[in-house]
């Protein structure tokens, strides 16, 4: 309650800048590193079950910090002319990198984010067709009950030639969903987590092409190398996937 609060009177910025400070005096270092926010630290904080995967500075996990290099070094997201860009449910290392970015006209759609410039459902978006360039969604989907309905939408408003990446944790042959199952417990039982609806499997690719999407999967091995992997913590990340 109170972090929430605080989140209301205290702006971006200075939480981001708190951050920074916080995560430079505690983790000095030089053993990994985040391309997200160009610092070198001791290591990355721990996530249950995963190891130590977030950066102690910008709050990336491992599949933001492989997506920043992606989009740097193979697209034109960061270079004139401006990108409009949509970012839906804003994790706070990219949205303080998109907001900040001259060439990144920055929208961002949330419900519950207090950071988010607008509020809706992704499965009835409030923009007209063709209104962006750009489409980033990363881990949303597995928790929207109607994820087709929430693809067409970003197909809708996405230009013709415009590309997005709509990344989802990938976990199995086929796509696994039960709509008997509502309640926070039994999804965790069966799902895994109490608020997803679904796990998904490598047939979410057809999900995407259904959707009006022309898919491509980039495995980080394709563009980094193995010093690099290990340096930012990148081993056993899922593949990006780009629309």
């Amino acid at each position: 309650m109170v972090k929430e609060l605080l989140k209301k009177i205290i702006p971006p910025e200075t939480v981001f800048q708190f951050r920074k400070i916080k995560g430079r005096l505690l983790h000095r270092g030089n053993k990994v590193y985040c391309p997200v926010c160009d610092y070198s630290s001791a290591r990355f904080l721990k996530v249950t079950g995963r190891g130590r995967v977030i950066c102690p500075v910008c709050r990336s996990m491992e599949r933001h910090r492989l997506l920043y290099l992606y989009w740097k070094h193979s697209t034109e997201l960061f270079n004139q002319p401006v990108k409009r860009l949509l970012h839906v449910a804003p994790e706070p290392g990219l949205f303080n990198l998109f907001r900040k970015d001259p060439c990144i006209d920055y929208y961002n759609v949330d419900l519950g984010s207090l950071w988010a410039r607008v509020k809706a459902e992704i499965t009835d978006l409030p923009f007209e067709d063709t209104s962006f360039d750009v489409i980033i969604c990363n881990h949303v989907l597995e928790h929207v009950t109607d994820d087709r309905k929430a693809l067409s939408e970003f197909f809708r408003v996405l230009v013709p030639g415009g590309w997005a990446t709509l990344q989802v944790p990938i976990k199995r042959e086929t796509t696994f969903e039960d709509p008997n199952v509502t309640t926070p417990e039994e999804r965790l039982e069966v799902f895994g987590q109490d608020d997803h609806v679904r796990i998904y499997g490598k047939d979410y690719l057809d999900r995407l092409r259904d959707a009006g999407f022309k898919v491509e999967s980039i495995s980080a091995t394709e563009f980094l190398n193995d010093k690099q992997i290990s340096e930012m913590v990148l081993g056993g990340v899922e593949d990006i996937i780009i629309d």
